[in-house]
Formats: C-alpha cells, structure tokens, sequence
C-alpha cells in the first residue's frame, strides 16, 4: 500500500484537479452510486476534540474510503492544528488496502473545493472582493478555490488571532501578485465582499445581516455542530439556501437547526442541495441583488473521489511510500 504525506498532496494535487471531483462525488450520491451513511461524531465533554468517522463505498468499482478525524471545539492558536485525521482507501473487489493518507489537508482541499464549486454556480461573475473568517488550514483552500473561478482582487481576512492572519496575507502576497491580502475590518471591509467564506468554531454569528453588500454570496463551511453559529438567523430572509446534504445538514449545523425550528428556513428561501444545480433540477441565482447561501458540513462521498485522485495520481506519478503491513 502507498503512504502519502501531506507534503506529497501539497506538490501534486491542485484545486483546478479537485473542483471537478466535487461535481462527480454530489452525483454519485445522488444517483445512489455509493453507499454513504452519516458520519459518526464522539464528542467528550469539555474541550477535548472530537472524533468523526466518515465511511463512503463506491458502487462502481468497489473502492472504500474511510476518514478518521479529530476536531478541536475551538482553535487555540500558536500553530496547533484544528484538524488532525487519516484516510485509508480499500480496494472492496480485493479486500486490500490501497492507501493511508494525510486527512487533515485532503479534508481542507476537497473542502475548498466544494466552495469553490458553489460559488462558480452561484456567485456574480463580476465578484471581485473575498471576505474569510477565519486564518486557519481550511481558509488557505477556500481562497484557492474562489481564486480559481472568479477574478479576485481583494482578500480581506479575519480571525481572532492576528499572527494567524499574518501567516495568510505572508503566504498568499507573493502567489497571487495582482492580489491584494489585508486584515479585515468590518466597519470598512465587510460591506465590499462579494464573496464571503466563514470556516471557523464560532458559536455566535460573526457579523449583521445589515453590513453585508447586496448580492453578496457565502460560503459557510465552519459550523458542524449544533452548538456552532457562524450566520446570523436574519441572513436567510431574501436569500436562496442550498446545501451539501440535506439528511446532515439539517440534524447537525447549529447555523441551520434554529432557524429552520423558528420558520425562518422555510420554503421561500431553502433550494435544496446543490447537486440539483449540477443537474439543473434547482433553480440557482436569480438576480444580481439576491444574497445566495451554501451551507456545508461535508460529506464522506467527497473523500472518497478525493482519495481516489490522489491515489491514482500517485501511481501515474510515482509519489508516496510503499510499505508491506
């Protein structure tokens, strides 16, 4: 079997090869091609991380994947990662195992590549301006996956931890050079984004409905819990939803739980799951002031595609350990 490192992840798989895969995990769930039960969540009191185990069995060639996670409640800065995690890929038809690979930057690209998806269905084609809360592992994808489908100019970051942010507009500058990163400041900034992506562990919602632009689009990735809000409940009025998975969304995001209990996700404002924009059963955006909304708490279907382009790609290049067990 092959043990691939996160190294050999970063300097073979790009965000152009990982959006496309999104496309192909949302329909082979959809037309029941894999076997994709919801995730398993251990969650200990206190602040220890919880464990999240997320199987997926593709029906057409009889591969598993299966993700071992484990999530801090809430970032602690210095560096200390909030995802930690393995992916082993199974061949079904041999009973053998393909490979175990890094899960923690898999999970943050295919992530990323799920928002970058979104927004190329549903955000403005004249979007210029990012707005990410949050400076950890996840908003480093998120910002490659929008910079591949839409001109931006302007990132603006924020995060309660200002090194954190440092790190980022360090990193990006000299990539993305007709790019400006900046710390954001929701009195200045906010009101400009034309796409937003939250990717943190907030339990109350990180900015007002009132101080957003008109038409603006979000990603919000970061709320995986029922304890988790990272929108404000007024967000969804006016706007149009659409989620991952409908089956998890609902039952597990905080950002999603109240205000369906309290009416305001109602039939005037939730779409359904993106997958029907792929396949053009749900309608998409349909103004340029419309605010749009996609909600995601990931789904085990998009590491199972996500493995198997890693994988196959390390064989065709010729990365990754081979080991006996």
């Amino acid at each position: 079997m092959k043990i691939i490192t996160a190294e050999d992840i970063r300097r073979n798989i790009r965000m152009s090869d990982m959006i496309p895969e999104m496309k192909r995990a949302y329909l082979l769930l959809r037309e029941g091609r894999s076997i994709t039960p919801l995730r398993t969540v251990t969650d200990p009191e206190g602040d220890r991380p919880q464990i999240l185990y997320k199987p997926s069995y593709d029906c057409t060639n009889g591969q598993i994947a299966v993700k071992l996670l484990s999530q801090l409640k809430r970032s602690k800065g210095s560096g200390i990662p909030t995802i930690q995690g393995l992916v082993v890929l199974f061949d079904g038809e041999q009973n053998s195992i393909l490979s175990v690979m890094d899960g923690r930057l898999l999970t943050a690209m295919r992530t990323g590549a799920a928002s970058g998806l979104a927004t190329e269905i549903l955000s403005r084609k004249d979007s210029r301006v990012l707005a990410v809360f949050g400076a950890g592992a996840q908003a480093y994808t998120q910002i490659q996956a929008i910079m591949e489908v839409r001109p931006i100019e302007r990132v603006v970051v924020f995060d309660l931890f200002p090194e954190a942010v440092d790190r980022l507009v360090e990193y990006f500058t000299p990539v993305y050079s007709g790019t400006v990163f900046a710390k954001g400041n929701l009195e200045t900034d906010l009101g400009e984004a034309d796409i937003i992506c939250t990717v943190t562990n907030s339990k109350t919602p990180l900015f007002a409905t009132e101080n957003l632009k008109q038409g603006v689009h979000i990603n919000a990735i970061g709320s995986f819990c029922k304890d988790m809000v990272e929108l404000p409940e007024d967000v969804y009025t006016g706007a149009l939803l659409y989620v991952d998975q409908e089956s998890s969304c609902f039952v597990e995001s905080g950002d999603l739980i109240g205000p369906s209990a309290k009416g305001i996700i109602n039939e005037t404002n939730y779409r359904g799951e993106i997958v029907g924009l792929i396949t053009g059963a749900v309608q998409g955006r349909d103004s340029a002031d419309r605010r749009t909304i996609f909600k995601s708490v990931g789904v085990a279907t998009q590491d199972l595609v996500t493995a198997q382009l890693i994988y196959n790609k390390a064989l065709k290049h010729g990365f990754g350990i081979d080991v006996d067990l």
